[in-house]
């Protein structure tokens, strides 16, 4: 079965808008200069055009490395993968208050700003286990995945007496700021299931994969007819914080359409393709006048919260670049 979580939350710009690979020699001096100067051995260079900012993997003594510089040439994030022996002994000695015996797999220093965090991986009986550890040894960050017998009790009671017998994929645990949460995910009745609790077994989010006879007829009408008929792909319900969220995706007229929806009717996003000639006017003349030798690939329309934006993906020869538009034909944001 295919994995749905967070079906139009990954379908987001941020989600659909991925680093871009460019040839050094079209990286700008200013950026290339900032780079070379601080890793002059570098090797094996790839570089990456995300957001804005300049994405670089490379190899120093090979030990791999990755920086993000922004558009002046400054350095915005460092990670480096470490040896054992360069882990500071603060954060070992965090790790043993939770861990006593572990043996080190993967360790990365991780410099953002002023701030520096250690990332510790290791097995133990083939469960990973993963610190996120500031240079002053506070933890910032655990997880683990679980053995069934280190889930508590109460979570299968809850699990089978309210939803039914199910197949467990991933059991999981993790702990941010002090904070506990039991995360279990696995198929009930062939659909997925995922629940979070407490330490002290409270539910605090709950998400299900729907078959289309589990989709409110109130939902489904509204959609006909505000959009027209959704031939439903996929649909989840989500439940947090006392919100009661419907993921929906799916055809309308041969052309896809995503929707999340609080309660049955409220829609909190819609997101649909265009064909070129559904672009609206001042958007299509803001593309001719700013990207006049680049074709139009892909048109999306995006409403948000009453607000209305257009994702363009345009292409030159290899390049590719996507323009958020306003509804006035004003550039938002070009990645």
């Amino acid at each position: 079965m295919k994995r749905i979580v967070g079906l139009i939350i990954l379908a987001l710009i941020v989600g659909n808008i991925s680093a871009q690979k460019i040839d050094q020699k079209n990286v700008p001096a200013v950026i290339l200069n900032a780079f070379q100067v601080k890793f002059p051995t570098a090797d094996d260079v790839d570089w990456r055009l995300d957001k804005g900012n300049y994405r670089v993997s490379f190899e120093v003594n090979d030990k791999d490395h990755q920086v993000r510089l922004d558009n002046r040439g400054r350095f915005v994030k460092h990670e480096q993968d470490l040896y054992v022996s360069e882990i500071p002994k603060v954060v070992l000695e965090t790790i043993r208050k939770k861990v006593p015996f572990f043996d080190v797999d993967d360790a990365d220093r991780i410099t953002e700003g002023k701030k520096i965090v250690y990332e510790i991986n290791f097995e133990i009986d083939n469960k990973d286990h993963d610190f996120w550890i500031n240079e002053r040894g506070k933890l910032l960050n655990y997880r683990k995945e679980l053995k069934k017998s280190e889930v508590p009790d109460f979570i299968w009671s809850y699990i089978r007496n309210t939803s039914g017998n199910m197949d467990v994929e991933h059991r999981e645990y993790t702990e941010e700021n002090g904070k506990g949460v039991y995360w279990i995910d696995g198929d009930i009745n062939n659909m997925e299931h995922d629940f979070y609790f407490t330490e002290k077994g409270k539910l605090i989010k709950y998400r299900k994969e729907l078959k289309n006879s589990e989709i409110p007829s109130e939902t489904k009408n509204f959609i006909k007819n505000k959009y027209g008929n959704l031939d439903v792909d996929r649909a989840e319900y989500n439940e947090e914080n006392g919100k009661y969220i419907y993921y929906l995706s799916g055809e309308i007229s041969d052309k896809d359409h995503e929707f999340t929806i609080e309660g049955k009717t409220k829609i909190l996003l819609h997101k649909q393709d265009l064909r070129n000639s559904e672009i609206p006017t001042l958007v299509l003349n803001a593309v001719k006048t700013k990207y006049g030798d680049y074709d139009i690939r892909d048109a999306d329309l995006r409403e948000e919260n009453g607000k209305s934006t257009y994702i363009i993906r345009l292409r030159k020869s290899r390049n590719n670049i996507y323009v958020i538009f306003d509804i006035h034909g004003d550039v938002i944001e070009e990645r």
